[in-house]
């Protein structure tokens, strides 16, 4: 579990469960990496197989061609995309900033304008 022995039998008997649970949260993890690992082999093995029935028999009808494999994992794709949607929402993140600063300074400023045409009593 990533204890010492001298944390298990001399440390604190609250150090126990807490190691307990970091060890099935990464355990956890490992099996998630290994199951997202698992899925793209198989899109991978799928892009392979689809290849396969022009290769056995399918040169000999007209117009038939063998389909592009992937030129690149799939994890650069999908990291692309989400470095595009990450940018935009910056983008849209620092717009409302941008939109909120405006609004706080005009109404700081139309604050300042009243003040300054508010009559005063003692110039009346």
């Amino acid at each position: 579990m990533g204890m010492t022995p001298e944390q298990y039998w001399d440390g604190e008997s609250s150090l126990k469960p807490a190691f307990r649970k970091a060890y099935k949260l990464r355990i956890e993890q490992e099996q998630r990496i290994s199951d997202r690992n698992n899925w793209y082999m198989g899109q991978y093995i799928i892009a392979a197989l689809q290849a396969v029935p022009l290769l056995v028999g399918g040169f000999n009808t007209k117009g038939a061609r063998i389909p592009d494999y992937p030129e690149r994992p799939f994890f650069d794709k999908f990291d692309e995309e989400r470095k595009e949607k990450d940018q935009k929402k910056r983008e849209e993140d620092q717009m409302k900033m941008a939109m909120a600063m405006f609004h706080a300074f005009t109404v700081q400023a139309n604050k300042n304008i009243e003040e300054k045409n508010k009559p005063t009593s003692a110039g009346q």
